[in-house]
């Protein structure tokens, strides 16, 4: 005998949570959701892709959860009429590219996209949305091309930890008073500061250990930061330099230069 899938209403803080998993049942998003969901988890099933109307004239859905499935795909579109959402989780998925306008229309105050397989970031990505929380930590990433996160008027932190980055340019963060941004285990070995677009923050928290940091006029301003308290490492854990066996806390970086902020 097939067992069908089974949702399942839990009584919470909030009526109309519901949960769709580890029946291992789903291959595509249920179509048995009801139009007033607040939240809905869809975890632990076969399901492959988000399309065009899976998620249609949900207007009361605030979260939606869709960690430990198999989406390797997210279709543009799929997510714009989910005005009212405020938290996004696709986590512990197959996502391999994050495209153009995919967030377009959303004001989150979190979104996950943690441990996926996720290589290419698409810097229109999130060109008409604001996000006060965006985790991509744990994926494939290489590079964060120019304006990437510039538009998240919002943002307040950003971890992008356990990824391969090799390299940040120009113009990837907004300008912010004060933003966390974690990036330690990643292969970086400078952070100009002409990662911000605008001014330098006058609040920055930082994690860069576990990168082959190279101590020189690059990062200068980092250590003028941690000077003047405008930059703190968390938990305090400092990076370390890949050259000439120096400790960050050992290096001094006045050369009778001025560590300038560095042209884009």
């Amino acid at each position: 005998m097939d067992i069908e899938p089974r949702s399942e209403i839990i009584t919470s803080k909030w009526d109309n949570i519901l949960y769709y998993g580890h029946c291992q049942q789903y291959t595509s998003i249920p179509t048995d959701i009801p139009k007033d969901a607040h939240t809905v988890e869809i975890f632990g099933n076969p399901i492959t892709g988000v399309f065009d109307g899976d998620f249609n004239d949900f207007s009361e859905l605030r979260y939606l959860y869709l960690n430990f499935n198999s989406i390797a795909q997210i279709e543009v579109g799929s997510l714009s009429d989910l005005n009212r959402l405020y938290g996004l989780q696709v986590r512990y998925n197959d996502l391999t590219v994050i495209s153009e306008n995919l967030f377009n229309g959303l004001t989150l105050d979190s979104l996950d996209l943690s441990n996926n397989k996720i290589h290419t970031l698409h810097p229109r990505a999130f060109q008409e949305a604001d996000i006060e929380y965006v985790h991509i930590k744990n994926n494939e990433l290489t590079v964060i091309e120019t304006g990437t996160f510039a538009h998240l008027k919002s943002l307040k932190t950003v971890s992008l930890q356990f990824n391969k980055l090799r390299s940040l340019e120009p113009d990837i963060f907004p300008s912010k008073d004060s933003i966390l941004l974690f990036l330690h285990s990643n292969n970086l070995t400078t952070l100009p500061s002409n990662v911000f677009s605008g001014s330098l923050p006058t609040e920055l928290q930082l994690t860069l250990t576990n990168n082959p940091l190279v101590c020189d006029f690059s990062t200068c301003w980092l250590k003028e930061g941690e000077s003047d308290g405008s930059i703190s490492w968390l938990w305090d854990y400092l990076p370390k330099c890949s050259n000439n066996d120096i400790e960050w806390k050992d290096w001094n970086c006045t050369t009778g230069k001025t560590c300038l902020r560095l042209a884009a």
